[in-house]
C-alpha cells in the first residue's frame, strides 16, 4: 500500500493564495468584528440602578 501525496504547502502557504474563496470570508469576519459593534442582549446582567428603575 501506497501513502498518499502528502501536499507540504498546506500550512506553509498563505491562505489568500491557495483558497481565495475562503481567505475572503475569513478577511471579512474579521473586518467586522475589529469594526462594528455587536451588541447582545441580556436579561442576566442589569445594574442595581437599573433594576431599581424597572421594578417601578
Amino acid at each position: 500500500m501506497n501513502a498518499p501525496h502528502r501536499d507540504t504547502g498546506f500550512f506553509t502557504e498563505p491562505l489568500a493564495g491557495r483558497d481565495p474563496r475562503p481567505f475572503g470570508a475569513v478577511d471579512q469576519e474579521l473586518g467586522r468584528q475589529r469594526h462594528e459593534i455587536e451588541l447582545i442582549a441580556s436579561e442576566n446582567i442589569v445594574s442595581r440602578a437599573g433594576w431599581r428603575r424597572r421594578a417601578r
